[in-house]
């Protein structure tokens, strides 16, 4: 998830990048014995257990910028020897934080302490987060490297008629199947699971290429099963790499309140009905308004030039920390502006951007837990 905001601080800021892993079989028997490991420790109490090979960085440091997916990675972080001592600020980002979990997962959220600031990706997470730690903690969304595409790639003809990366909804994806077939459209969905990515810049850069020559892009939230038929949802990457595309962006929204304002149009996403006898009039009615949802997509689009790029993050981050913005920041800020002026055109907008909205408590969300 993290990997397109690390190319892009490659390309703005002058850092030290450390990603401990070992390469080729040997990644497999340490990933192996990494999770038995973490388990034993778990059960003995001692979730603070280091897995990763220890790395050496020599030099003295103005932030240090740790991001990880899920908590029980937190402690992670000292796999770098004196990383604090050399590091005058700190800061980290956990991308995994349900709210429903954190409780479970308080052990690893005390090591927020060796940290100035605490960036989550779940809103309704962040205030009982803070019970386990003396860091703030702030909410932040992801974002994409919207850059990574030339200019041209959004001009020309978007000859895939829908386009699914990764989670689907079984029911909604056989309906869809048996359309394309009826009608001779180009459905690309994945057709393979539990692959390991060998190049994960190609993989990166192919989907963003097959997400701009895509006329529909499907998302749908990632949701996290409760007891009594209930789930906690919340949203993922993936809305933003639909938007960045320019296609329109068809499934279901994530039904958190910080996703409201993410966008400027008030519907960012077109609701699939769930019911796959609905599903191809649903498809002729998209057909029917093409240019109505096409423009959606391109006002999606536009707002992640506007504010939906990792710079963007990474800018709000160094402002929390109280630290200036780097000449290549700066650079690519301007860039992102000169962009989205040259996509827009003289064309005007779909809608007036809206403000986002203000932290709310945690909240669970009921409903059919059926996307996969």
């Amino acid at each position: 998830m993290f990997y397109e905001l690390f190319e892009v601080l490659k390309q703005i800021e002058n850092a030290t990048f450390v990603a401990p892993r070992p390469g080729g079989e040997q990644w497999s028997r340490w990933e192996g014995y990494r999770k038995l490991r973490q388990r034993a420790m778990i059960r003995l109490g001692k979730s603070c257990a280091v897995t990763a090979p220890p790395t050496q960085v020599e030099g003295e440091f103005d932030l240090a910028f740790f991001a990880c997916q899920f908590p029980r990675q937190i402690p992670e972080i000292n796999s770098v020897p004196g990383w604090r001592e050399r590091s005058r600020k700190a800061c980290v980002f956990v991308l995994e934080t349900w709210s429903t979990a954190v409780e479970e997962q308080k052990e690893f959220y005390r090591h927020l302490d060796a940290f100035d600031h605490v960036f989550v990706f779940c809103q309704a997470s962040a205030p009982l987060i803070q019970r386990y730690t003396k860091a703030p903690v702030t909410y932040l969304p992801t974002a994409t490297d919207t850059l990574m595409l030339p200019e041209r790639a959004y001009a020309r003809e978007r000859t895939v008629d829908y386009l699914c990366i990764g989670r689907r909804h079984a029911p909604v994806h056989a309906a869809m199947y048996d359309y394309a077939c009826r009608n001779d459209r180009f459905y690309l969905f994945d057709l393979w699971k539990v692959k390991e990515v060998k190049e994960w810049g190609a993989a990166r850069r192919q989907n963003a290429d097959m997400g701009s020559r895509a006329k529909h892009f499907f998302v749908w939230p990632p949701f996290r099963p409760l007891p009594g038929g209930r789930f906690e949802t919340a949203i993922s990457t993936r809305y933003f790499e639909g938007a960045r595309s320019g296609a329109v962006m068809i499934g279901a929204a994530p039904k958190v309140p910080e996703f409201e304002g993410l966008f400027s149009t008030p519907e960012p996403v077109i609701e699939m009905p769930e019911d796959p006898a609905l599903v191809h009039a649903f498809l002729d009615r998209l057909d029917a308004e093409a240019a109505h949802f096409a423009e959606i997509g391109r006002s999606n689009r536009l707002d992640s030039l506007e504010r939906h790029d990792w710079a963007h993050r990474w800018a709000e981050i160094l402002g929390i920390m109280g630290l200036p913005a780097s000449v290549g920041l700066e650079t690519r800020l301007a860039e992102l502006r000169r962009r989205r002026l040259s996509e827009d055109g003289t064309r005007p907008r779909l809608v007036h951007p809206a403000a986002p909205p203000p932290a709310e408590p945690a909240t669970t969300h009921a409903g059919s837990a059926t996307h996969a």
